[in-house]
């Protein structure tokens, strides 16, 4: 049997909180951070919602060897735009602004 370190361990339990996250149909927000440290999940970011903030702590429990989770999101209302929300609307103009430049 291979033994892993407490850091391949965290990586692995990280990727399958994202995965878990990734399948809940609650949980919308493309916001959201993950960390784990010595199987505690920290998440921070932000949604749009309690209920998301929420649910999205709900499923992170349900994933086999989390021992506990730190739950830093922050809500913010759906008329309020997050930063990395603005940084992808940007990003996403300056592509199309890009692709629209014919050249002469």
């Amino acid at each position: 049997m291979q033994t892993h370190t407490h850091k391949e361990s965290d990586q692995l339990l990280r990727n399958a909180v994202i995965r878990q996250l990734e399948w809940d149909p609650q949980v919308v927000s493309k916001d959201i951070s993950v960390t784990v440290n010595d199987n505690v999940v920290t998440l921070t970011g932000f949604t749009h919602s309690y209920s998301e903030k929420y649910a999205t702590e709900k499923a992170v429990k349900s994933v086999y060897g989390v021992q506990a989770v730190a739950n830093d999101i922050e809500v913010k209302p759906a008329t309020m735009r997050t930063d990395p929300e603005i940084a992808r609307d940007i990003v996403n103009a300056m592509k199309l602004s890009h692709g629209a430049r014919r050249p002469y």
